[in-house]
């Protein structure tokens, strides 16, 4: 039987901790949901595709964003949803490694609206995440509103209605019962 030496014992523990931390201390993200059915459409030959293996962390202190493989042309935007989205961070980028760091320290707490937009398409992957516990149950009801069936224009799709009980046609800012709850959209 062959002895491992101390120092290869060594050398795969340090792999597998790297492994295990994905080089960046995944306790300390939490992962952000996003409309996983972005397409983009190639403006050369035309033909939708669907770009897989994007995924958005974020921290108290900064926003991961991590792909299979690098992106090009890719343009990040986050905005700041309770103050009328306001633009907070906008930025090209020619070529985004399979792991960018964006800081978000200096932003105040509150809800945020991520989008990942590509540069030569028409394609966008998007989320909402929230900086401050205290703001992560609207931006969960955030999504929750994004993923509601659309209700058409005469409101006989919809599920959604307003605090008096009356079908509501469209949704904006306010508060709203969907699916038993209620929901706040500001």
């Amino acid at each position: 039987m062959k002895k491992i030496s101390a120092l290869t014992v060594l050398l795969l523990t340090g792999c597998l901790f790297l492994l295990a931390t994905n080089v960046y201390d995944r306790g300390k993200y939490r992962h952000v949901r996003t409309n996983k059915k972005a397409w983009v459409r190639d403006a050369t030959t035309e033909n939708d595709s669907v770009r897989m293996g994007q995924e958005i962390y974020v921290s108290e202190d900064s926003v991961l964003i991590t792909s299979e493989e690098p992106l090009f042309n890719i343009g990040i935007t986050i905005s700041d949803h309770l103050h009328g989205d306001t633009e907070m961070y906008d930025q090209d980028y020619s070529e985004l490694s399979a792991e960018e760091r964006i800081s978000i320290i200096d932003m105040p707490d509150g809800v945020y609206k991520i989008t990942l937009r590509d540069l030569t398409a028409s394609g966008f992957l998007f989320g909402y995440f929230a900086k401050g516990e205290q703001y992560e149950a609207e931006a969960e009801a955030l999504w929750e509103a994004m993923s509601v069936p659309a209700i058409n224009a005469n409101g006989k799709n919809g599920v959604v209605y307003d605090l008096s009980g009356r079908q509501v046609q469209s949704i904006g800012k306010g508060v709203y019962i969907m699916d038993g709850k209620k929901v706040v959209i500001r």
